[in-house]
Order: C-alpha cells, then sequence, then structure tokens
C-alpha cells in the first residue's frame, strides 16, 4: 500500500459502473472513492453511467466530479440493455451541479495489463457475445443462464471477483449524521446528499403510517422503524412512535456500494483497515456476508466484516474526502462544476 502511494508501485486501473443518482450510496461511493485516487492507492480510468436516462446520469456524474475538482476523469453511459421505460423520481435530478453542454466521450474498454489488472466496481455489463440473453442483463433484471456463462467465462480465465451481499451492507450501516456532518462541511455533494436522504426518509415514514399510501400493505411504521432505523435498540414497543423529524435521529443508511468500493484498492488496502474478516476458502471468487445473524437463535451468522472498523473507515472517508476537498488539499481545485 505504501508502495503505491509514492508511486514505485502501480495502482488497480478502476472502472466504475453504477445506476448513479437512482440511490444515494451511489454517489457516497464516488465520494469515497475520490480520496484512495488523490493518494495514489487506486487509478479511477472512468466512470460509466447505467439505468435510463443513462445520459442524464453521465451529466449528473460528470458535475459531481467537477465539484471534487477531478475534471480529468472520463464520464460516459452504458449501452441500452432494456426496452423498457422507468420512472425518473423527483429527487434523482433535483441538483444545481448537473453538467450542461457536456460533449461525452464512446467509451472503449481498454485491454488490461496482466501486472496491473483491470478492476471492476458495481454493475458490470455482460457483454453480448457472452450471454444468451442481453437484454434480461441489466441493473434491474437477471438472467440464470448468462450469469453461468459469464461466471464461467470468468473462471477460465482467472479473473478474480468478491462479491458483498445485502446481510453485510445491512450489519455496517451508519447513521443519517454522518450525512449531516457531510452537509455541514459545506461542499454541494454533502448538502445534496444530506437533503435527498431526510426528504425521502421522511416521505417513507409517513407514507409507512398511512395503509393507502405505503409501499407494501406490511410495511406500516413498526416494519420501517425495526428495519429502517435503530430506534429500537433503546425504545420498546409500548412507546410511542416518533413523529416527523423526530425519526431522522435513528434512521439508518445501507452502504451497498461504498462496500464494494472499498474493495477495488486491492487486498493490502483491505487488510490494512481491518475491515473484511479472513476469507475461510481460497477460491478466487470470494462472497462477503453469506449468513444473517439470527437474534432468536442466537446465531451470529457469518456478515464477513469487521463492522466498527468498516463503519469507521467509510465515515472517515465521506466526511474526509468533502473536508479536504473544501479546504483544498487534494492536488487540484475543488471550486464545483464549470461551464463545459
Amino acid at each position: 500500500m505504501a508502495q503505491r502511494i509514492t508511486h514505485t508501485k502501480v495502482s488497480p486501473n478502476v472502472v466504475v459502473v453504477t445506476d448513479l443518482v437512482a440511490d444515494l450510496d451511489n454517489l457516497l461511493a464516488i465520494v469515497e472513492l475520490d480520496p484512495l485516487h488523490n493518494i495514489g492507492l487506486i487509478n479511477i480510468m472512468s466512470y460509466i453511467a447505467n439505468l435510463k436516462p443513462a445520459k442524464e446520469r453521465a451529466r449528473f456524474r460528470r458535475g459531481a466530479l467537477d465539484s471534487l475538482g477531478r475534471r480529468d476523469i472520463l464520464i460516459t453511459w452504458g449501452e441500452v440493455a432494456t426496452t423498457k421505460s422507468r420512472l425518473v423520481h423527483p429527487h434523482e435530478f433535483n441538483c444545481d451541479f448537473i453538467a450542461e453542454n457536456v460533449v461525452f466521450t464512446p467509451y472503449r474498454q481498454p485491454k488490461s495489463d496482466p501486472g496491473n489488472p483491470l478492476e471492476i466496481e458495481s454493475g458490470i455489463s455482460l457483454l453480448s457475445r457472452l450471454v444468451k440473453n442481453p437484454m434480461a442483463n441489466n441493473n434491474r433484471g437477471f438472467d440464470m443462464d448468462s450469469a453461468n456463462i459469464f461466471y464461467e467465462f470468468m473462471c477460465r480465465n482467472k479473473i478474480p471477483s468478491v462479491v458483498f451481499t445485502k446481510v453485510t451492507a445491512t450489519a455496517s450501516t451508519i447513521l443519517t449524521k454522518v450525512l449531516k456532518d457531510m452537509a455541514a462541511t459545506g461542499h454541494v455533494l454533502g448538502k445534496h446528499l444530506y437533503k435527498v436522504q431526510v426528504d425521502l426518509d421522511l416521505k417513507y415514514y409517513e407514507a409507512s403510517g398511512d395503509k393507502k399510501r405505503r409501499f407494501r400493505s406490511h410495511m406500516d411504521e413498526k416494519w420501517f422503524l425495526e428495519t429502517r432505523t435503530n430506534w429500537f435498540l433503546s425504545h420498546t414497543e409500548d412507546e410511542p412512535y416518533p413523529k416527523g423529524l423526530e425519526v431522522l435521529e435513528y434512521v439508518l443508511v445501507v452502504p451497498y456500494d461504498p462496500l464494494a468500493a472499498l474493495e477495488v484498492a486491492g487486498p493490502d488496502v483491505r487488510d490494512a483497515l481491518n475491515v473484511l474478516k479472513p476469507f475461510k476458502d481460497q477460491s478466487i471468487h470470494k462472497i462477503v456476508g453469506r449468513r444473517a445473524p439470527n437474534p432468536k437463535t442466537n446465531d451470529l451468522g457469518d456478515i464477513g466484516i469487521n463492522v466498527v472498523e468498516t463503519q469507521t473507515v467509510l465515515e472517515a472517508l465521506f466526511t474526509g474526502s468533502l473536508m479536504a476537498c473544501q479546504e483544498s488539499l487534494s492536488s487540484q481545485t475543488c471550486s464545483g462544476p464549470k461551464d463545459h
């Protein structure tokens, strides 16, 4: 790890493919990756936006990266993987840093150097020549036959992979207070993340108390408090539920993409930060989070991470990234988006 920071060892090349804007964890991962790129632990080659409308997501990403001073990183969008339309929610592009009048360069995946393999984080697009049904393999769909073919391709070419499951993500939740701290830095991304998180959670919680508005019939206030907050760690079921803004103190943020983003820095960084428990097998394809804990049977599960260390690292990267940018500690000036 130290050799990469001092540029005496080549850092892994990284191509990030995400459905940015759909959920907040994608943007959190971008904020988190910035300091890793800045100090030389990784080399971000490109960000690829997928999920309709992909070009709008690319413009959002361009503006987000510009606000971090990363105008040199390539932005583009992925191929159309479905003919289905998708509802765009009001929060997705409601910000003032989307880049205007941008000319994007079509992305071409570079050849990977065996001595410097290409790392890909989140939502890799299955190549049409490898899969049976390319249109079924978008980030809102899944085709088992195609997945098996692609897995065989990875095994045949000895391409390693690390997968983080929902078990791990829900075990490493962070409080909304972390987003509030990010907003307090004054950086446009921190303010955007906190505002959207508050708006979404308040709407979600308010709807859970209305049988006609809740997302699913079983998703009532109790369900929300049990699954989306830590309310019941300090309260009993007999106590009145929180009202309105009161619930924000207890809301948890699930860092799906940020967990994967930690891994792209490589096993030496992972081990130095002590975020993962030792793997039990020697396979090049590793799964983190195989079994959820079950308090009723005292089963601790197999979550695969050291929770406190993981939460500490994520929180430090989230807030520290924006603080460094605001204080101009980055190698480039973090002055926000400019005209393109």
